[in-house]
Parts: structure tokens; sequence; C-alpha cells
């Protein structure tokens, strides 16, 4: 549910430090198209694939062109883990990599992992793939309040976010379909055989 948006103070302090900064939202989050023409909110995906040809996109055509040798890259939660897949099929691309949470596994919360994979498999065998997780139609980011919401500890920063969707409601994303969190289970497992 990230945005570039919320990254303005990252870029500034990178760019003060004499960094050129290129930065982009994944495809369904923020500015970036949504995939399903139904809910901009939900979250979906029907393969990470299509996150590792959206980076192999930026590289070459934003990050390519701006010279300066091997870049370096900084990336949190899904990005993280999409730019450890990038790593893991081009482990040379970037001279240095900085991950803050990459995301490698999934909170279940206090479900029990094998029905959660039952309930998935299920759910998308049914064709409800793009159907929300349970629960994430309810996590809509202007109606969840500082003490609902899971991402921060800092309220002014919350505040900010909220500010900054308030101002542009399209880039607001609520949570995942049963479709993203097939891709993403498969995609950390995976992940884990590299």
């Amino acid at each position: 549910t990230e945005f570039i948006e919320k990254y303005f103070e990252v870029v500034d302090e990178l760019r003060g430090r004499g960094f050129a900064v290129a930065t982009m939202d994944w495809r369904g989050q923020g500015g970036s198209d949504r995939l399903l023409a139904d809910n901009s909110l939900k979250g979906h995906v029907p393969d990470f694939a299509q996150y590792d040809e959206d980076l192999a996109a930026f590289m070459r055509q934003i990050v390519a062109p701006m010279g300066g040798g091997k870049p370096i890259a900084i990336a949190h939660s899904m990005g993280g883990h999409n730019l450890l897949r990038y790593l893991a099929a081009q482990p040379q691309a970037f001279s240095r990599a900085v991950l803050t949470a990459p995301m490698v596994a999934v909170s279940f919360r206090g479900y029990a992992t094998w029905l959660v994979s039952l309930v998935t498999a299920a759910q998308t065998c049914l064709g409800r793939g793009d159907r929300w997780v349970w629960g994430m139609e309810k996590r809509d980011p202007l109606t969840v309040t500082f003490a609902t919401q899971m991402v921060t500890s800092d309220a002014a920063r919350f505040a900010r976010t909220r500010e900054i969707l308030l101002a542009q409601p399209a880039l607001r994303l609520s949570g995942a379909t049963w479709g993203w969190l097939k891709a993403a289970r498969t995609s950390m497992r995976w992940l884990k055989t590299q």
C-alpha cells in the first residue's frame, strides 16, 4: 500500500548528498494503473513476474539513460521483495542494495499457514482471485485511524501520509486480493530456493 509520495524526505536527503534519484510505483500501487477495473483499492497481481518486468523496464528506460555507472538500489517491503527477485536473476545489477523490512513472509495473525494455503487455493480455484482477502476491504487508509493502523509508530508521518491521500485519493490502496496473496506466497517460496 506504499506510494512514492511517502518518500519525499528520503529523496530530498539523498539528493542533498549528491545522488540522482529515480523512483517508481509498482503496477497496481500509487500512481500506477490498477489491474482490476471494478475496484481501484484492491492490491492485485496474478504473478510477481509482472513486477520483474516492471523493474527491468524501469532500469532499461529510466535508470540506464541516467548514466553514472552501477546504481544503488533502495527498496521497502514488497519493493524489497521484488528487488531480491531481481538480484537473484541479476546479482551484479547494482553496486549496493539497501532493503528495509523486505517482504519475505506474510503474517496470518494467528491463523495456521496450512489453513491460509487451503483457503487461498480454494478462493483462486473457484475463480475468486480478484476478490478481497477477508477483512482487507475494511482497510481503506482514509477510514483507518492511527490507533487501528499497522504501518507506523510515528503519528506525525501517519498524519502527513493521510494528508497526501486526502489530496490525492487515487493513490490509496486498501489491501490484497486472493490472487495477490497466492502470487506473493508463490514468490516467497521461490525466493527461498534462490
